[in-house]
């Protein structure tokens, strides 16, 4: 799976009606309760998106998840928050229990070409009494997938029907407005997209967008570039801001809860720039819709809520018993950062049947997208008292430090067993440029001729800051080698002018 950056997706879906018949599922996957998400391996790699899974889970309420096991019964319109990417073939309140034969699957085919399917044998949960049959099928070595409707009874007036990435691209056939009938059957199929470059940068397209932008294509399923983080010491010490910052007072207020806070910068996270943030009471700061509250920490990765998210010391903290969580912004543009302080927060006491703690520790937000974790008073891990410190990392620790992508599959961390509150610094890695420099054109402004007095007044207007709506998208940047406005960019502007090379 590709973290970071701006990755190939399965794009632009064509969704055929049709009358395909469910291949039957033979193996029972254990699915027979209500609210209830399975977990089942799959036969062969299935690209969903363009990410390839091997694994996924089951719901009862009629959708397949692949880094979540969502058991909720209230279905929304797409995207769902905390499912990420799901198939959703009739998500609605349901049960496979009682009369319910249960969710079995199946493989059918011969190798190379073999057709995977879950088959949902179900009853609505109100009546417990109306039986629904439907399945999605999977194809080997290809990205179609059928949805396939045997008996829906109440055709799907209650029910989600789609599918979703998780990242917030999602195709929706129906919301709570029915639709779809027994004996019918959709095959979604997609349109095959890559890395298209263009005088803007690198950017997904499929192969006949990218040529109507003058783009150059670089293949289907390639990737832009993919960006990482890296661990390391830090170099700063801990100066509280517990005197200088500006309380947060629902974070500070509450047990097990979230605050929205606005950033001063835009901060790029995993490739997607975020204006603003969630900060938890418990140790961690989220970006993107749907934040989690979630008081026991996880070894990252993982699929389980929160997700897209800062850990500086993740737990099981109660700033309404004890300790409040602070923010401040200092420095200016292009040198800003954001500090998010966690001062004196008790870890959580079980109904006061265990002492009090002290954490203090903070997360600073740069400019350049890095990150600081710097630490104060901290308890040594596991010496807080049975229910303190609920959740272990992978290292037995319990608490997670780290930094965990959007989808819970890619995580950077450190372990927390023995972890005695050193900085630790998390700096962001871009991705590579795989479309290399990107020269200016000399029809600078855009108005179809070239080399002009007016290309000439624009880029030198561009140069100071003022760029036309129609000039070349690199601006100043002309040599495209990512700095903006050097003599570099001036010499090959007059190249470029004179009828050379970049």
């Amino acid at each position: 799976a590709c973290a970071g950056g701006v990755y190939a997706q399965c794009s632009n879906p064509t969704v055929t009606m049709g009358n395909l018949s469910i291949i039957p599922g033979n193996t029972d996957s254990g699915n027979h309760a209500d609210d209830l998400a399975t977990a089942i391996s799959l036969p062969f790699p299935v690209n969903f998106y363009g990410v390839q899974y091997n694994s996924a889970n089951v719901s009862s309420n009629g959708n397949i998840q692949f880094t979540t096991a969502n058991g909720g019964y209230a279905n929304v319109c797409l995207p769902a928050a905390g499912y990420g990417p799901a198939i959703f073939p009739h998500w609605d309140d349901q049960r496979t229990d009682g009369i319910a034969p249960g969710i079995f699957t199946g493989l059918s085919g011969a190798p190379g070409s073999q057709i995977f399917t879950v088959d949902f044998q179900t009853v609505y949960f109100a009546t417990n009494t109306v039986q629904l049959r439907y399945a999605v099928q999977f194809h080997e070595n290809s990205s179609t997938i059928d949805f396939i409707y045997d008996n829906i009874p109440n055709g799907g007036i209650s029910a989600t029907v789609g599918t979703q990435d998780g990242l917030g691209n999602f195709y929706q056939v129906e919301c709570n407005a029915g639709g779809i009938s027994s004996g019918t059957s959709l095959t979604f199929e997609c349109i095959p997209v890559g890395a298209c470059c263009t005088v803007s940068g690198c950017g997904i397209a499929t192969a006949a967008n990218c040529a109507s932008s003058g783009g150059t294509y670089n293949g289907d399923n390639t990737n832009c570039g993919v960006g990482t983080y890296a661990i390391g010491a830090g170099g700063g010490s801990f100066n509280s801001i517990a005197g200088s910052g500006s309380i947060l007072g629902i974070a500070s207020g509450c047990d097990d809860c979230t605050e929205s806070i606005n950033l001063p910068f835009t901060f790029n996270f995993f490739g997607t720039n975020y204006t603003s943030a969630f900060v938890s009471s418990n140790g961690n700061i989220q970006f993107g819709n749907g934040p989690s509250p979630a008081y026991i920490n996880d070894a990252i990765p993982s699929g389980a809520a929160p997700n897209n998210a800062i850990y500086p010391l993740w737990d099981d903290y109660n700033p309404l018993q004890q300790g409040d969580v602070y923010m401040l912004v200092q420095g200016s543009s292009p040198n800003q950062t954001v500090t998010i302080e966690w001062n004196n927060v008790t870890q959580y006491t079980a109904g006061n049947l265990y002492p009090l703690t002290s954490e203090t520790f903070q997360a600073i937000l740069r400019e350049d997208n890095s990150v600081e974790f710097r630490y104060g008073t901290i308890s040594p891990t596991d010496t807080s008292g049975i229910g303190q410190g609920t959740g272990v990392d992978s290292s037995g620790g319990d608490r997670t430090i780290g930094v965990e992508n959007i989808s819970g599959t890619v995580a950077f961390s450190i372990p927390s067993n023995g972890f005695s509150g050193q900085s630790q610094m998390v700096t962001f890695i871009p991705p590579p440029n795989v479309c290399g420099s990107r020269c200016g054109t000399s029809d600078f402004d855009g108005d179809g001729d070239s080399g002009t007095d007016q290309d000439i007044e624009a880029f030198f207007a561009c140069l100071s800051g003022n760029c036309c709506a129609t000039c070349f998208p690199g601006g100043a940047d002309f040599d495209g080698d990512g700095d903006t406005g050097t003599d570099q960019d001036i010499e090959a502007f007059f190249r470029v002018l004179a009828g050379n090379p970049c």
